[in-house]
């Protein structure tokens, strides 16, 4: 589960995450299966969704401006 991210569509405040190179093996080992079953996921706040700590570090490379 790994990759660049290659294409987006952000507004401001976002910063790009264009060009990123990004390895998520907390997805590969806790929500593979979901994301196989065509499950999908939208969380407003990381720190209040139950995620593990692997997953809001990895998100958290990607903050407001």
């Amino acid at each position: 589960m790994s990759g660049t991210v290659i294409a987006e569509d952000i507004a401001s405040p976002w910063r790009t995450c264009l060009n990123e190179k990004v390895e998520d093996t907390c997805f590969r080992d806790n929500l593979d299966g979901a994301y196989c079953e065509d499950r999908s996921c939208v969380v407003n706040d990381v720190y209040a969704a139950n995620l593990t700590a692997c997953h809001i570090q990895l998100l958290e490379r990607f903050p407001l401006m």
